[in-house]
């Protein structure tokens, strides 16, 4: 089992992001997450890992977590600060109601507790391999209609060319969304310091999917306006929202 990660910034606490679903593995290129994340790195040294390279048919968020905790073990890392998105806020969710003791605080954004039917369209575009169709859907609903404007066409380019590697593990990772539920796990995070951001515009994860959520976790939350589900991309406050929670 291997675990890439990216490691940057100076500051003397330990922030862990676990990102969402993506075709390409994100520690590929990692300048883009470095130069997003830069204003915390004067107050914390980030970790993000990416999903494992040698990914199982049948692998689910079970097995994800614990890879991930093998991984925080490896690297010996203590009171953490948590940012879970998209599929990695699922992720994170379960971390922390399994491994309370190596959390300290939780941000949450654009994320559930169990799959919908979205995820089944991705699934089968990428059994499938069809690439034209699985980044054009992914692209009109994780993202809004302005950044595509800018960005659409040369992401298109650029992923054309889907391995069959990325593909199975495209098509895992959806599986896995789709067919999750941990409803269970929510009682024990209501004692933790979550904060859930979110965009009422979400076409991947429905607004009324993540009011259910914060209702069920008691936590903080803010809800953005005139943002699709990237707000972790887009929103151009939201590094500083992290930071302000994070170091409150």
């Amino acid at each position: 089992m291997k675990i890439n990660y990216i490691k940057f910034g100076t500051g003397d606490k330990t922030m862990l992001i676990l990102p969402g679903l993506s075709v390409k593995p994100i520690c590929a290129a990692p300048k883009p997450v470095i130069d997003a994340y830069e204003s915390l790195s004067e107050d914390f040294t980030i970790y993000l890992f990416d999903q494992r390279t040698d990914m199982p048919e049948g692998y689910d968020f079970d097995q994800m977590v614990e890879d991930v905790y093998a991984k925080i073990e490896e690297l010996d890392l203590k009171d953490i600060y948590l940012y879970g998105v998209s599929m990695g806020g699922i992720m994170a969710m379960l971390l922390t109601a399994k491994y309370p003791q190596v959390i300290s605080k939780l941000v949450l954004c654009s994320t559930c507790y169990k799959g919908n039917d979205q995820f089944r369209e991705w699934y089968d575009f990428a059994k499938a391999k069809d690439s034209y169709k699985l980044v054009d859907s992914f692209m009109d609903l994780v993202y809004s209609k302005q950044f595509n404007e800018k960005f659409k066409e040369a992401t298109m380019v650029a992923f054309k060319d889907i391995s069959d590697k990325e593909f199975k593990r495209f098509a895992i990772q959806s599986k896995a969304l789709l067919e999750t539920d941990i409803s269970e796990c929510l009682p024990e995070l209501r004692d933790k310091q979550i904060l859930l951001l979110g965009s009422k515009q979400d076409k991947v994860i429905p607004y009324e999917q993540m009011l259910d959520l914060t209702e069920r976790l008691g936590c903080e939350t803010y809800f953005y306006e005139g943002y699709a589900h990237s707000i972790y991309d887009e929103a151009p406050d939201i590094k500083d929202r992290i930071r302000e929670f994070f170091l409150r």
